[in-house]
């Protein structure tokens, strides 16, 4: 082992410049970490493993500013290892003393090229964000369909369109249908996420908000809060399935089928049961139940809906006050 480290040194006098004492521990550190990343994969990252376009130009836009920052990372990592290994102490070597003080087209180097990057990461991102926005109707020929999402402590209530059924602690979508999820909060400001899937937005009280998307492949998905919003924060997830068009037929019409109604009181005892909840399952819900949910916490000179910066009013809402349409 000693002439091994010798070797790699450049010594060939006595044991000065490395000592195994040190190398042995640095070696197993390495040797620890590799075998630790060799079980790493990106298969279980949904956030890289994107189901969505929308999913998928988050991903593109993590690789983009990840591979222009690696323009500055890896000349930095290199020359970290090999400073240490070319000026190392060694038997017979006086020290390394440039004869200068200032060297311009370094300092010009190392100020300039990351002050491009950054400048170009921002026009990206400024860019993308535009693009990316959830407010905006995924691209695409069918007809969305429009769900609405009401947080609760410490729980989401799905409500689905035309009346035909609710979920608490599921959301189940067809694959290759626009999705129009508006959201609400009949609590604290939460904030929903579904990785690989869909972005993050909020959800405030007496507000609605809005995430466009459109599922590209069946499967199986997570939602969370990532809002930390008191006691039971971590619990607040739920499941999220991308089905076929005809299984999700299926599904709801075995939902209207449920014998179970959400009735005013049963939505009350879910709010005021602070708890996470399992899945269930209702064949109707009062057909107000989202905008009067929205209305409990706005005032009465406010309409029907908020149109607060980052809330849109839903197509046919007068901004002014007047009451609106649903979108």
């Amino acid at each position: 082992m000693k002439l091994i480290i010798r070797m790699m040194a450049g010594v060939s006098g006595p044991w000065t410049a490395i000592s195994a004492r040190h190398c042995v521990p640095q070696a197993l550190s390495l040797l620890l970490v590799s075998l630790m990343l060799a079980g790493c994969s990106t298969s279980n990252l949904a956030i890289l493993s994107p189901a969505s376009g929308f999913a998928t130009g988050q991903r593109d836009l993590i690789y983009f500013a990840i591979g222009l920052m690696l323009i500055v990372l890896i000349p930095v990592w290199l020359l970290a290892f090999w400073f240490p290994f070319r000026y190392r102490e060694r038997e017979g070597t006086r020290g390394h003393h440039p004869e200068w003080t200032t060297l311009p087209w370094v300092e010009a180097v190392v100020w300039t090229v990351p002050a491009i990057i950054v400048a170009i990461i921002g026009y990206t991102v400024w860019l993308e964000t535009h693009r990316l926005d959830p407010y905006a109707p995924a691209p695409s020929q069918g007809t969305a369909v429009q769900i609405d999402a009401i947080s609760l402590d410490w729980k989401w209530v799905f409500l689905y369109p035309d009346g035909r059924g609710a979920t608490v602690n599921e959301l189940v979508l067809p694959v290759g249908r626009p999705i129009e999820l508006h959201l609400t909060s009949d609590t604290a400001m939460t904030s929903l996420f579904i990785p690989g899937l869909a972005g993050q937005i909020y959800a405030m009280a007496g507000m609605e908000t809005e995430l466009n998307f459109q599922p590209e492949r069946a499967g199986m998905h997570i939602g969370r809060n990532t809002q930390y919003t008191g006691g039971s924060f971590p619990d607040q997830q739920f499941t999220v399935k991308v089905v076929s068009p005809e299984d999700y037929r299926t599904f709801l019409d075995r939902l209207s089928r449920n014998g179970s109604s959400l009735s005013e009181a049963d939505y009350y005892e879910l709010k005021m049961n602070r708890h996470t909840s399992p899945v269930r399952e209702y064949s109707t819900y009062p057909n107000e139940l989202f905008q009067s949910v929205i209305d409990t916490y706005c005032s009465s000179n406010c309409g029907r809906r908020q149109t607060e910066p980052g809330s849109h009013a839903p197509q046919g809402a007068n901004p002014e006050g007047t009451a609106g349409g649903k979108a």
